[in-house]
């Protein structure tokens, strides 16, 4: 069975699920504002899995990029 991510905006925040290169468990990132980067966020997983936050936007993975560039790059 293979993984499908899956990518939220929480907010204005930018959270997806992916494999860990190194491991190769599931987890869950966060996009952190000050070092521009994704940190690895467990507390995401009920706003992935059971979402029933109203400021939550599920994207495709092309909508998602986009979203991270302009925060690097925007």
């Amino acid at each position: 069975m293979g993984f499908t991510a899956t990518y939220i905006l929480a907010g204005d925040r930018p959270v997806k699920t992916g494999r860990d290169p190194e491991d190769g468990k599931i987890y869950i990132w966060a996009w952190d504002w000050s070092r521009k980067v994704f940190v690895k966020a467990p507390e995401y997983f009920e706003h992935i899995y059971e979402p029933t936050d109203q400021d939550i936007t599920p994207l495709d993975e092309e909508a998602f990029e986009s979203k991270v560039d302009d925060l690097l790059f925007g």
